[in-house]
């Protein structure tokens, strides 16, 4: 079979051109053949398997280092736009010509905003029907191993429909490690799937206040303390918004009702003796410091 003319390769479709290079590389024209298998990358609805039908190519005529160099340029958008099994099958292909180890091979799949996770266990997912990525993520989740549980958590949602336990535990991980920036879109999203969960409205509401975003900060707490009003940490966290803002009469009377429900606690006097100081009332400072000392002596 000679090389198909300009003319003929207008009315190929994408299989076409992939079997036109498999014809040319028989007869042993490697530049040709190259570029037809590359026309099908262009031409093609699916991209990604005649991107792994050239990566098998170079593999199979040898030429590694050209191979190795498509697989880098080539994973992330296999792992964005292609199936599992073909991603997995790159990365093994990568590993048959390089030979690296664990450390190298994650690395390189960080570098390529690939899960990480792969380089361990990409060999068993070629071969496996069950996914557990779901279980795995949140196993690495309980055993604090943040990046695992993210990694496993975007292998779960490139094979599965989003779910509000798996966008937590994403949120989560990111907050953990102090990606804020990353952790808000996801605390948001769950939210909008969980609308009865105080602690992730206190978690995102502690991002917003780190962030300096104040006000946003304060009704996500009070959406919290809504749904437990006598819970200490929610209401804490409103009275330090209103400090932030500058609002200690506001502040005060959170903290007061705190003391309502929480008589004894010495943190909250340390807090009333803080807030009078900031507005130069000075007994009612000292009348705390007083009730500090007084608990610090029964207890100790």
């Amino acid at each position: 079979m000679e090389t198909l003319n300009a003319q003929q390769s207008l009315h190929l479709s994408p299989q076409n051109y992939l079997k036109n290079a498999l014809s040319l590389l028989r007869q042993e024209q490697l530049q040709d053949a190259l570029q037809s298998i590359d026309a099908a990358v262009i031409f093609s609805g699916n991209s990604p398997f005649y991107i792994y039908q050239k990566i098998r190519i170079l593999f199979n005529l040898g030429a590694l280092q050209s191979c190795s160099q498509l697989i880098v340029s080539q994973l992330e958008y296999l792992y964005k736009y292609g199936s599992l099994y073909i991603l997995c099958r790159s990365i093994d292909y990568y590993q048959k010509i390089n030979a690296c180890n664990l450390e190298e091979l994650e690395n390189l799949l960080k570098n390529v905003h690939v899960p990480y996770c792969l380089a361990s266990i990409y060999k068993e997912l070629m071969l496996q029907k069950q996914k557990p990525f779901l279980a795995k993520a949140r196993k690495a989740m309980v055993q604090d191993h943040y990046p695992l549980c993210i990694a496993y958590s975007d292998l779960y949602l490139k094979l599965n429909p989003v779910t509000k336990d798996l966008v937590y535990m994403k949120a989560y991980s990111y907050h953990m490690l102090g990606q804020l920036q990353q952790a808000l879109p996801y605390y948001r999203e769950y939210l909008k799937l969980n609308l009865k969960d105080p602690k992730a409205y206190i978690e995102l509401g502690a991002i917003l206040l780190e962030m300096g975003q104040v006000s946003e900060a304060l009704e996500y707490f009070e959406k919290a303390s809504y749904m437990d009003p006598t819970n200490k940490e929610y209401l804490s966290y409103i009275a330090e918004c209103h400090i932030a803002s500058k609002k200690y009469d506001s502040a005060i009377a959170t903290y007061q009702t705190i003391e309502k429900y929480y008589s004894t606690d010495i943190q909250n006097y340390f807090n009333l003796s803080y807030v009078y100081r900031k507005i130069n009332k000075k007994h009612l400072s000292k009348r705390y410091l007083k009730k500090v000392r007084q608990q610090l002596k029964t207890k100790y």
